[in-house]
């Protein structure tokens, strides 16, 4: 069973649930990384790995709404290859 982050302190909620109406538990909800503008390009330009995200944000796949957001350094390193 995955973990839920309805109720991690370390996760940010934006907002309660996507327009479609998906939570965060929802499996329409995915983890994503992101990084700044100079690793973003670092990475298509050189295809180098431009190193750990500034943050990972949780966004429906069917709507496109950011759901959550966090910056712990635990959840990046977790996340970052989803």
């Amino acid at each position: 069973m995955a973990p839920s982050f309805e109720t991690d302190p370390r996760v940010v909620k934006i907002k309660p649930a996507c327009s479609c109406g998906n939570n965060l538990d929802s499996v329409w909800v995915s983890p994503k990384a992101k990084y700044t503008g100079f690793q973003f390009l670092v990475h298509v330009f050189i295809g180098v790995s431009g190193g750990r995200p500034q943050s990972i944000e949780w966004a429906c796949r069917r709507c496109g709404d950011v759901i959550a957001r966090s910056t712990d350094p635990e959840l990046i390193l977790h996340f970052r290859h989803e």
